[in-house]
């Protein structure tokens, strides 16, 4: 009988290899890069440490930039990117400067009377910050006012302000770039009963009594509560046991929905954003509901210069949430919303 000639080696080519074990030199690579230990600055940071805890990390360098290197974590399904600072700030369409005295009718009535003694108190030292409305003037019925805050030195939306008419209070929220995504963080509120962060005004001794104003106030807005000007985007795959939305989640840190959502869910939960940019909370203690939130356009700032909203991840909207068992989240569709995070100024 003829002999059958033997078959030859199975090969693939390297581009398609995500794991490749040189047994000559017990050498582990992974897609195309060597394991080492993830950099000290990277797994120090505090939204590494919000997921993995202070542990060692093996990691392999998948991509790399002159201001992002991406990383893969062995054996995790996770992988991280380490961005360098932003040197932009969003830009705005807001061009109308903010002059008490060159405000429209409909905004005289109001406006000055609510943002001006926060504007005197704060806004002027050490460097005053101009603000902008949006051209078209306010509804005469409007119950909000949008406005933005820039830096006199460098363009681009620097502070965002929500002046609300009813409770004669104003939210200031500082802009954070977050793998050059923007989204906003509450840093000040005049009166912090009615926000939904948790903020204690100070108790400090005082020399003087608290303006009626600012009774209930809290915070500065001129604050950084976050300070680090890198960032650290956490992604997870879907085959994570704890990814319900069957494709890749990104992880939204805390201080990113402050004042957004209320603060009882930002401890309750853990935020991750699927590609639909809709938020799925997973419980932080042993729980069986997860929940979802919905970003909608809010009626709340309707007559507010909707159109003034900028660019990308931060827009004016409210949040409708939904819990839903652990078990059963997977037959639920994505619930889709545009990209951004939540304002809702009322309490829950």
């Amino acid at each position: 009988a003829r002999a059958t000639p033997p078959a030859g080696v199975p090969t693939v080519a390297d581009d398609d290899l995500a794991v490749e074990l040189d047994a000559q030199v017990m050498q582990l690579t992974l897609k195309a890069s060597h394991p080492q230990a993830l950099p000290a600055d990277v797994a120090r940071s505090m939204d590494c440490v919000a997921i993995f805890g202070k542990v060692a990390m093996q990691a392999c360098v998948l991509s790399q930039t002159e201001r992002r290197r991406v990383y893969r974590l062995v054996g995790r399904s996770h992988d991280v990117a380490r961005w360098g600072p932003d040197p932009k700030l969003p830009v705005t369409d807001l061009l109308r400067p903010y002059y008490p005295n060159e405000l429209y009718p409909s905004e005289k009535a109001w406006l000055p009377a609510v943002l001006e003694p926060m504007r005197r108190a704060y806004l002027t030292f050490p460097q005053p910050l101009e603000l902008y409305l949006p051209d078209a003037p306010l509804p005469e019925d409007a119950r909000v006012a949008y406005l933005v805050g820039k830096k006199p030195d460098q363009a681009g939306a620097w502070r965002e302000l929500f002046v609300y008419r009813e409770r004669r209070m104003v939210h200031v929220y500082r802009v954070e770039s977050h793998g050059r995504r923007y989204y906003r963080s509450l840093e000040y509120c005049s009166d912090a009963r009615f926000c939904l962060a948790q903020m204690q005004p100070s108790m400090e001794p005082r020399g003087y009594p608290w303006p009626a104003w600012e009774r209930h106030g809290a915070g500065h807005p001129y604050a950084d509560s976050h300070g680090d000007n890198h960032s650290t985007v956490i992604t997870r795959d879907w085959t994570c046991d704890a990814n319900l939305s069957l494709g890749t989640e990104t992880f939204i840190p805390e201080r990113l929905l402050k004042g957004l959502l209320p603060h009882c869910l930002l401890r309750a939960f853990q935020f991750w954003q699927d590609e639909a940019d809709c938020l799925r909370g997973y419980p932080t203690k042993q729980g069986t509901d997860m929940i979802t939130v919905s970003l909608r356009l809010g009626a709340h700032v309707a007559h507010a210069g909707a159109k003034g909203s900028l660019p990308g991840a931060r827009g004016n909207h409210a949040a409708a949430a939904a819990a839903a068992p652990l078990h059963a989240a997977h037959v639920q569709g994505p619930l889709r919303g545009r990209q951004g995070h939540a304002h809702r100024p009322r309490r829950p």
